[in-house]
């Protein structure tokens, strides 16, 4: 009776270890699969960081591009994801010296859209704008990733384009599979 007993015991405790391992495959392979698994603490931290700076949404923005008069986009990115696609007409503006340069002359109530990849670099560009005087400036929440993984059009010059640079493996899982551009 006891070689019973144990059998059952090492049994059952390896059966469970077996169902531990095919769940946290299931959930890992799952988390690789959706790249936006994990995009509203994401977006939160991003709000908590820079709460002074507006957020506006792809819809949000989608709208003011079909007006007439559209906003100033500026890409926060580097050049080699610049050069890769970007949102229509926006200027490559990496850092504060650049964008300010940029917006010499502009007047300081210009509607202002500032994007990276995912929207922390572009969050942190758009306080540096307010701070320097700007007073109608936005982050895009979600950026260029949540704007291309929505089927909106990124543009390489002015080609329509399917690939965003995705930055580096672990920023690129937001970032729909299809569309990320191979890295070097």
């Amino acid at each position: 009776m006891n070689d019973v007993y144990a059998f059952f015991s090492v049994f059952s405790r390896g059966v469970s270890l077996m169902i531990l391992a095919l769940i946290a495959t299931w959930f890992l392979g799952a988390c690789r699969q959706q790249p936006d698994a994990d995009w509203h603490g994401l977006k939160q931290m991003i709000r908590d960081k820079f709460p002074e700076v507006r957020q506006i949404s792809t819809a949000q923005l989608s709208e003011w591009l079909a007006q007439p008069e559209s906003p100033l986009l500026l890409d926060a990115r580097a050049p080699k994801e610049y050069a890769v696609s970007h949102l229509p007409d926006a200027h490559l503006t990496e850092t504060e010296q650049q964008a300010l340069a940029l917006l010499q002359g502009t007047p300081k109530e210009r509607r202002i859209v500032v994007y990276c990849s995912v929207g922390y670099r572009s969050s942190a560009l758009a306080q540096k704008l307010q701070q320097a005087g700007f007073t109608n400036v936005f982050n895009l929440e979600g950026s260029i990733f949540e704007w291309a993984n929505e089927g909106k059009p990124v543009y390489q010059g002015k080609q329509p384009v399917s690939l965003v640079h995705p930055f580096d493996k672990k920023w690129g899982l937001y970032l729909h599979e299809k569309l990320r551009a191979p890295l070097p």
